[in-house]
């Protein structure tokens, strides 16, 4: 399936650029990163993604199945088991974990942090100095309030 896949995909490509599909000129969004760019070695850029995994495997066969959750079975938290939701807790928690561990990591390398966070979340929505398309919402909107 991946080498069938592969081929139709190179195929496809190859009629596009026959078409001209490809054929454009630099732009800014063509940028190429600059010699002298700080970027983290491989194994402490793929860490937290590993981190990820591990910690997804290690919450749902070690930790949520030793938790007492019997409070889950209450009205007010839904009547629910752990079972049924050590799933995405276990995603949520393993997701947010890794988050965290990225941006620790990386800390000198931001030089916004908080500015990074409002455009990664929000795009360009939240960015003043960029010019808004009709279809971007107003910065005073509920939905778009960057972090101050």
């Amino acid at each position: 399936m991946l080498a069938g896949g592969t081929m139709w995909l190179n195929r496809r490509a190859r009629a596009a650029g026959a078409e001209g599909y490809g054929d454009h000129p630099v732009t800014a969004a063509d940028a190429t990163l600059p010699e002298d760019a700080d970027l983290p070695p491989f194994a402490l850029a793929i860490l937290p993604v590993v981190s990820v995994i591990v910690l997804n495997a290690v919450l749902t066969w070690f930790v949520f199945p030793n938790m007492s959750a019997d409070y889950l079975a209450e009205p007010r938290y839904g009547e629910t088991t752990l079972s049924s939701v050590a799933g995405i807790w276990a995603i949520i928690v393993s997701l947010v974990a890794s988050i965290l561990l990225a941006v620790g990591l990386n800390l000198r390398r931001f030089a916004n942090l908080r500015e990074s966070v409002n455009s990664g979340t929000m795009g360009r929505c939240c960015r003043s100095s960029t010019p808004r398309p009709k279809w971007a919402m107003a910065p005073s909107s509920p939905r778009c309030r960057p972090l101050r």
